[in-house]
């Protein structure tokens, strides 16, 4: 991870740490001005000479982060940190479709250069006919390799560059397992096939005893820990997550950093606020 920490005012510092390709933290060692609009927040101000707001831009190093959610959370020390997020949550898409393109997740990257996976993009309006893999561009002889591994896929179909920042690679989803997609497409996780379980637990190193593998394979532990913190009971029948919701699972095109500048005609001065 890389981490920094900065002066703001004569008596604020703050941790800034890159958590993941999706995620940095913000650790202030004193009150921070929030702004809320109902129960989401919107922006953060440290002392009028630092300031955090959904849909502006950030740079951390050489990475330009477009913030889009702000989470905000108690430290075991009675302070708040913040993580300020370009995706809200890994998707479905990468949970449980991203694994039947083989590879586990050191293969694609997860912590480096993955930033999410899609089952379609808002632009072209092609919903469930391919995965698309959002990519965090930096450049550079290893980027270049995992670019290349990526590109000689044998379902890879298309790159396109949303932005200077971005890569979204787009596969099309292995014949072997169309069958389990279209049963994950409707929620029903627990029904795809005993070979799609196993990839998909492989892929995320995981188990049957673990919570991805309670999961798909609708452990009655999980149902119990389900019903106590629900308060209520689970028939039998329902699934043990959310169902696919579409709208969540697409990459959408304010998602882009446009700065009205593409990556081959660009200097490297970048817009947004860096640190």
């Amino acid at each position: 991870m890389i981490g920094r920490t900065i002066q703001v005012g004569e008596e604020m510092s703050l941790n800034l740490t890159l958590k993941n390709p999706r995620t940095v933290e913000v650790s202030p060692i004193k009150a921070t001005e929030e702004v809320w609009e109902g129960k989401r927040l919107v922006k953060l101000n440290f002392c009028d000479e630092l300031i955090f707001e959904i849909g502006k831009e950030i740079k951390i190093g050489k990475y330009v982060f477009k913030v889009l959610f702000i989470d905000k959370s108690k430290t075991q020390q009675e302070s708040f940190t913040y993580n300020l997020k370009t995706q809200k949550q890994i998707t479905k898409t990468s949970m449980y479709i991203l694994p039947f393109l083989g590879g586990d997740r050191f293969h694609f990257r997860w912590s480096k250069n993955l930033i999410n996976a899609f089952i379609g993009t808002e632009e072209d309006g092609d919903y469930g006919s391919s995965i698309y893999l959002l990519c965090r561009y930096h450049g550079g002889k290893e980027y270049a390799e995992y670019e290349e591994k990526l590109s000689s896929h044998p379902n890879f179909k298309n790159l396109t560059n949303p932005d200077k920042y971005h890569d979204l690679f787009e596969f099309d989803i292995p014949k072997e397992y169309e069958e389990d997609v279209n049963k994950i497409l409707r929620g029903k996780y627990s029904t795809i096939s005993v070979k799609a379980k196993n990839r998909i637990l492989d892929f995320h190193n995981s188990n049957e005893n673990r919570p991805l593998g309670h999961i798909l394979n609708k452990s009655p532990i999980k149902r119990l820990q389900m019903e106590k913190e629900l308060e209520a009971s689970i028939p039998e029948t329902n699934e043990l997550t959310d169902i696919f919701y579409y709208e969540s699972e697409i990459f959408m095109n304010n998602f882009k950093i446009l700065d009205g500048k593409s990556r081959e005609h660009t200097s490297e001065s970048e817009s947004g606020s860096t640190f």
